[in-house]
């Protein structure tokens, strides 16, 4: 027990000195889309990054913030009750149990869920958990409200075991004036990469009690505020990564290209498209969202129009200086390093008396070390290219040497 408070002490300075290290983005929901209008439409995904399962029961939890223009949406007063927010100024609600006989299904349960910003490591260890409160409008209040890991987007998770919860064995929940910790330690798995808050106990199993005879609202509500699970070694988490780079300037004709095939993973661009390898043509804004080492990132690099008059945008053409098509799927291929504002060009390769052993117009396929269906000696060898400026069609020669090495 002193060790959970030592590390509860240690675990709550690190969420208010290293906040960004919190792997729920938007834990206190104050990053909005929308205000939430009307009770009853799944307004928390108004909270940017929140969703509901894929299947959820009832599914349609609430968000509640200064800026909604229907009282029943606002805080600190709304259709649940009276509660000031924990952190911020929104909260959100869920329904953990309804006495209603127009409901088919007695096990009514609200759960929301969220990715995380990072997969949890093997072996790591997490402080996990949420405030909760309940909401003093209800009828009913009910003995748990946990938080579970997925490592997909849940569907059904009624009866599913928590990974954190506040349970109370023969009693109910039922404070509504103060906000409630539930949370824990935890070692992780390797495998979560979302969480979900709700009830996880069926009808049968909950006990149950109306508190609040009076209440027109036969549920059971609770308020959620300040979702959070912490990594306790920060080690392995970059809170920030420029995966973009710095601003650039583009050249006309020019184009730029992003190669994530072998560092990220789920790259998602701004305009929708899905790829790991993405050119940029045109100036503007380019966003990015991908995946690296378990973690997800987002960044923004803007492109903007170079000044002609700026050395940036004359023809460059950059060949390297050693080539070793030894067989290892890297620098197996002769091919430029970096082609600017060229076109129509054509490479030329010689050896050490210059004699013409390759010639191609095609730069992306390059030269495999081969002559008359044999390998090349190693040695020296020498490369010339004739193109023509792309903005202004001028003839261009470049010229060079390279040692080929096979070991």
């Amino acid at each position: 027990m002193l060790l959970k408070q030592i590390l509860y002490i240690l675990t709550i300075l690190i969420g208010f000195h290293c906040s960004s290290q919190n792997l729920v983005k938007n834990g206190s929901f104050e990053i909005l889309n929308n205000c939430p209008v009307n009770q009853g439409s799944v307004t928390i995904t108004y909270a940017t990054d929140w969703m509901i399962p894929l299947n959820g029961i009832m599914g349609s939890p609430d968000l509640f913030a200064p800026c909604a223009p229907n009282t029943n949406m606002q805080v600190p007063n709304n259709f649940a009750g009276h509660q000031f927010p924990q952190e911020g100024a929104v909260y959100a609600g869920l329904i953990e149990y309804a006495y209603d006989p127009s409901i088919n299904d007695d096990n009514a349960r609200e759960y929301m869920c969220k990715e995380l910003e990072c997969s949890l490591k093997q072996g790591h260890q997490y402080y996990v958990g949420f405030y909760t409160s309940v909401g003093d409008k209800a009828a009913y209040s009910i003995n748990e409200i946990g938080l579970k890991f997925f490592d997909s987007r849940p569907t059904q998770i009624l009866q599913s075991n928590p990974d954190v919860e506040l349970l109370i064995s023969n009693s109910t929940i039922k404070d509504t004036v103060n906000w409630i910790l539930v949370s824990d330690t935890i070692t992780a798995n390797g495998t979560e990469k979302f969480l979900s808050i709700g009830c996880y106990l069926t009808d049968d199993d909950a006990t149950v009690e109306m508190f609040n005879p009076q209440a027109l609202m036969k549920r059971a509500y609770f308020y959620i505020d300040n979702v959070f699970v912490i990594p306790l070694d920060t080690a392995d988490y970059k809170p920030q990564m420029e995966i973009l780079g710095a601003d650039k300037f583009l050249c006309p004709l020019d184009s730029y290209q992003y190669d994530f095939s072998t560092t990220a993973t789920d790259v998602i661009w701004q305009n929708a498209v899905e790829a790991t390898v993405f050119t940029v043509s045109d100036t503007g804004q380019y966003i990015v969202e991908a995946y690296i080492n378990g973690c997800k990132y987002q960044d923004t690099v803007i492109f903007s129009a170079a000044d002609l008059s700026q050395d940036m945008c004359e023809s460059l053409i950059e060949f390297p200086n050693i080539f070793t098509p030894n067989g290892d799927k890297v620098n197996d291929l002769l091919v430029p390093v970096k082609l600017r504002l060229i076109t129509n060009a054509r490479l030329s390769i010689y050896n050490r008396w210059g004699n013409l052993i390759y010639e191609t117009q095609d730069m992306e396929t390059g030269w495999n070390g081969v002559v008359d269906d044999k390998p090349a000696v190693e040695g020296v060898y020498f490369w010339r290219i004739e193109a023509e400026n792309s903005l202004n069609s001028s003839d261009l020669h470049a010229s060079g040497f390279f040692q080929l090495i096979r070991d």
